[in-house]
């Protein structure tokens, strides 16, 4: 050590690091699945915990996966609470994949929506369209254009889910026909 450096190092080169034991290593895997196994028999996760923390991370990807109304013709033309025009209502939902268009229509106490899914749906072989409203839910499937008609939709809030064919589904928000 003649020249200021240390002799143990060459000059550029790291000084070493020591590494556990591989002894220390298998000793602390075995350690944390005793510790597992533990805990899965004395202290189990509840299964409405377990649930909701799956209905938690279904729902990490909403805003991406939200439809939101870009445009109804019964907003523009101030009619939404209106009841009996027999002008049907226009409206039109965007999301980053799809854009869904529908038409409204009143008959006889309830409502037929006649709309169609435009975007990464061509061809829709194994994509539905579900209409959620307060009598419960209408499937449907879209043809090949991604055209669809869902009749004896209950007048009120109403919400559609894109199930598409790629994975994945667009929900649009609840909305009052």
């Amino acid at each position: 050590m003649t020249d200021g450096t240390d002799d143990r190092h060459s000059a550029g080169s790291p000084p070493a690091v020591e590494t556990p034991s591989l002894e220390i290593e298998l000793a602390d895997e075995e350690l944390l699945a005793e510790l597992r196994t533990a805990a899965g028999r004395f202290d189990a996760v509840p299964p409405s915990v377990h649930d909701a923390a799956l209905a938690a991370f279904e729902l990490r990807n909403l805003d991406a996966e939200l439809a939101e109304l870009v445009a109804d013709s019964a907003v523009e033309a101030g009619t939404v609470l209106v009841r009996g025009t027999a002008e049907p209502r226009l409206i039109s939902f965007a999301s980053p994949r799809i854009s869904i268009e529908l038409q409204v229509t009143a008959a006889a106490g309830a409502r037929r929506l006649v709309g169609q899914v435009v975007g990464q749906v061509v061809g829709m072989p194994h994509g539905v369209v579900e209409v959620d409203h307060r009598d419960g839910v209408i499937v449907v499937q879209p043809d090949d254009l991604g055209r669809f008609v869902a009749s004896g939709v209950s007048a009120g809030p109403v919400r559609l889910r894109c199930a598409l064919p790629t994975g994945g589904s667009v929900m649009t928000s609840w909305l009052v026909v």
